[in-house]
């Protein structure tokens, strides 16, 4: 038997795991990887192997969609996918990978959200790496389009699945990430400011589902943040829209909490400030452009007026004497326009933190079990 067969092999070990199942795996992976590449000899076989073993998973038996054979696939291809190990390797053959997953769900029925996603993210994942190294595929704009559509479709098997919470959000924020790509790989594929205005639209309408599922998680964050600064420097934006956007940008980004971030969200999220400085540095509003927008009817110019007086309201460890006038001044600037700003939440927020950073001298939330000294009149404020 296979168990028998298996103990002569010094490179492999098995053992059962916890269902009684044997697992099968190298002895080291390192020893692993360099006996793969001397047998099988070329990334495009390695890409043709594992083709093949993702196209030979077999659907989930009874009420469960998954199994192991789906497992492995989705361990497999996140090895070789964008934030593994393999991926400057096998970036060039991410399409060949999911055209094998669209196979099985269009030829054999497996339509599994996990699997839904991967295969999507292998689509745009594909046009970014193009994109990187110089190319500009013709059919980037069809894969993308795709993509979203395969999105969609696993968002709507999960719409009534409260089990799946987690990968709703996944998946949200992935389908988030495919509009935003598709807007940039428009504009480099130049265009029209209608098309790519109109798709931008459609962008920020996603963006609100991906936020509403968990307003604590960046990825959606920084996804608005690279469109953005995409859209802006292409100049598809007039000087009203631009201003709209940053301040959208802005509000989004003071949401964040640092504290909860991980490493790599930390680098990445001063990454993105980095990126934004520019764009913040030109976006001091003119009189023209502020009357411009209040006729419009919208209430950015009065978010990014505050916030050219009083400066960031989050991520300050110190709020000094100086600093606490500066956010007196831009609180007094908010409160005296109550009236224009009372149904724009962003303005609401900047005008509390502002409000609260005078009053308290400490960001909102920082420490916990700290007595706060505020007037009975304050605490009703």
């Amino acid at each position: 038997d296979i168990a028998y067969i298996l103990r002569g092999c010094d490179i492999l070990h098995s053992f059962e795991d916890s269902a009684g199942r044997v697992v099968v795996g190298p002895r080291h992976p390192l020893e692993a990887a360099l006996i793969v590449q001397a047998r099988v000899g070329s990334v495009q076989a390695e890409t043709s192997i594992i083709t093949r073993l993702v196209s030979s998973i077999r659907p989930a038996l009874g009420d469960s969609d998954e199994n192991d054979e789906m497992d492995f696939a989705i361990e497999l291809l996140r090895a070789v996918g964008h934030q593994g190990p393999e991926r400057a390797r096998f970036a060039a053959f991410y399409l060949q990978l999911s055209a094998a997953l669209k196979g099985i769900r269009e030829n054999r029925g497996i339509r599994n959200p996990r699997l839904m996603l991967q295969e999507a993210n292998l689509q745009r994942e594909w046009v970014v790496w193009m994109s990187r190294t110089g190319q500009r595929p013709q059919e980037a704009g069809e894969v993308l389009a795709t993509a979203q559509v395969v999105l969609q479709d696993a968002m709507d098997l999960l719409k009534d699945s409260r089990r799946q919470r987690s990968l709703r959000k996944f998946v949200a924020t992935e389908l988030l990430s495919a509009l935003g790509t598709e807007i940039v790989n428009s504009i480099s594929q130049g265009a029209t400011f209608e098309e790519v205005t109109r798709k931008f639209e459609r962008f920020r309408q996603a963006l609100h589902v991906a936020r509403a599922m968990d307003f604590t998680e960046y990825s959606p964050v920084d996804v608005l943040v690279w469109t953005t600064v995409a859209m802006v420097e292409s100049g598809r934006f007039d000087e009203t829209k631009r201003i709209e956007a940053i301040a959208d940008v802005l509000d989004a980004m003071e949401t964040v909490d640092t504290d909860l971030l991980d490493s790599s969200n930390l680098e990445l999220f001063h990454t993105r400030m980095m990126q934004l400085a520019p764009l913040l540095g030109d976006s001091k509003l003119s009189d023209a452009a502020f009357e411009a927008l209040q006729a419009l009817g919208s209430t950015a110019g009065y978010y990014v007026r505050a916030r050219e007086i009083g400066g960031p309201s989050r991520g300050v460890p110190q709020v000094d004497e100086a600093l606490a006038s500066r956010y007196r001044d831009a609180w007094d600037y908010l409160d005296s326009h109550r009236p224009q700003i009372a149904h724009d939440p962003r303005c609401l927020n900047l005008l509390f933190d502002y409000w609260w950073l005078t009053k308290t001298r400490r960001p909102l939330f920082r420490d916990e079990r700290t007595v706060v000294r505020l007037e009975e009149n304050e605490w009703l404020y």
